[in-house]
């Protein structure tokens, strides 16, 4: 399941507010989304780095395990776009990007909605030796951009299942994030919203470095005896 952007930014204004939020608030509908969409990146982020760094300390290797409660599942036809003379598919919602990341770990997999093809992702990387693949019985695909993917040898009117993680854009209304997110995306966002409020600066980098301090006048010399 999945919960549109809007409505999760408002509940999080309704818990900041405790009411119908002033004629003249500072923080505005606009204000939440746009914080709620950068609370999510910066929390989706900063876990994927933690596993990548845990995976090559333990095995050598940035082993990836995306939890299923970011998640969305939708339902896609595939089709023929003929200025690429390539099959496509293009999901509703951009796929969110992680930082360095080439194979696009956020689109989690495809698979048909029935019949027996296979599909398998490769990187961005990848594809500069589609030429010398061995011959084989799956369905290459990557993440070309936000919202789409491109196939190797793909087949066109074919209906599948996408699972992806979706990107939030804090003025899109439509924007969705998996249900298992919204949740603790909202208390992240009322920390850093309420410590705005009360003039506190929230970490959001989540390394450990200690925060700026900030200065309490206008003159920094007039702190000085």
């Amino acid at each position: 399941m999945a919960t549109k952007l809007q409505y999760a930014a408002q509940m999080a204004m309704d818990l900041y507010y405790q009411d119908y939020a002033p004629r003249d608030a500072f923080f505005d509908m606009e204000s939440f989304m746009f914080q709620f969409a950068i609370t999510y990146s910066s929390m989706l982020d900063a876990e994927f780095q933690a596993q990548r760094l845990m995976g090559r300390q333990e095995t050598g290797f940035a082993n990836i395990e995306i939890s299923s409660a970011w998640l969305v599942e939708e339902i896609l036809t595939t089709q023929y776009v003929k200025s690429k003379d390539k099959v496509c598919l293009y999901t509703s919602n951009p796929v969110y990007s992680f930082k360095w990341d080439s194979t696009g770990n956020a689109l989690q997999g495809i698979r048909p909605v029935s019949g027996k093809n296979r599909y398998r992702k490769i990187s961005l990387n990848e594809i500069r030796f589609d030429h010398i693949l061995p011959t084989n019985s799956f369905i290459l695909y990557y993440l070309n951009n936000g919202k789409e993917i491109e196939f190797i040898n793909g087949i066109p009117d074919q209906e599948v299942i996408a699972k992806y993680v979706p990107a939030l854009v804090g003025n899109d209304l439509d924007c969705v994030l998996a249900d298992g997110m919204a949740e603790a995306v909202i208390k992240e966002t009322l920390t850093v919203m309420f410590g705005a409020k009360n003039g506190n600066v929230v970490q959001m980098a989540n390394d450990g470095n200690p925060n700026a301090v900030m200065p309490q006048q206008v003159n920094p010399d007039l702190n000085k005896q």
